[in-house]
């Protein structure tokens, strides 16, 4: 990095850098090596830069949510009452290693307590519950989440899901580059 910076004239420029999860002594190393410049923490831009994605980036994007959708709907395939969520836990671990990503996330809301991690957790047949799980692959997140019942949902519970599932699908009609945040959050 110091090299393409001296290699371009920028040594006493002014230099943003994304400064998010870089470690403080890695941070005093960059401002003694760039004393003569004028460095700032450009976090937010770059974050705003990185939002648009590239061909590329996109493609990677798709991949990395293939393997943890595939993955994760095969280890649904093992739920059954009496199961704990261990091994649907393991199961996709490795099925995502098998298609080259690393595990970020496998989450479950079971009995309305929010997310938990909690693997010893043993599926009942009454169990009906959000779940979020995600990978990473070549520097790409995945994030993906739906809900999983051991049993037929009672008809106030379909009810509310499609309450929610209407909501969700209100925004996302209205989502598209030059549409503000705020007008999906409306229509929700």
């Amino acid at each position: 990095l110091l090299s393409a910076i001296k290699d371009r004239g920028l040594i006493n420029g002014s230099i943003g850098i994304e400064f998010e999860n870089v470690p403080e002594e890695r941070r005093n190393k960059i401002a003694t090596a760039l004393s003569g410049a004028t460095v700032r923490d450009c976090t937010n831009l770059i974050r705003l830069l990185r939002a648009v994605k590239s061909p590329d980036e996109i493609t990677l994007l798709k991949r990395a949510a293939e393997i943890s959708e595939k993955a994760g709907m095969e280890s649904f395939d093992l739920a059954r009452p009496g199961t704990s969520l261990s091994e649907l836990i393991q199961h996709f671990r490795v099925r995502i290693a098998e298609m080259g990503a690393d595990f970020d996330h496998y989450a479950f809301g079971y009995r309305g307590y929010g997310l938990a991690t909690e693997p010893e957790y043993v599926l009942s047949d009454d169990d009906v519950m959000f779940t979020d799980w995600g990978v990473i692959y070549k520097g790409y997140f995945s994030d993906t989440g739906t809900t999983v019942a051991m049993c037929e949902p009672s008809d106030e519970l379909i009810k509310r899901h499609g309450a929610l599932r209407d909501s969700l699908i209100s925004a996302a009609e209205l989502m598209k580059p030059g549409v503000k945040c705020s007008i999906a959050q409306g229509a929700m």
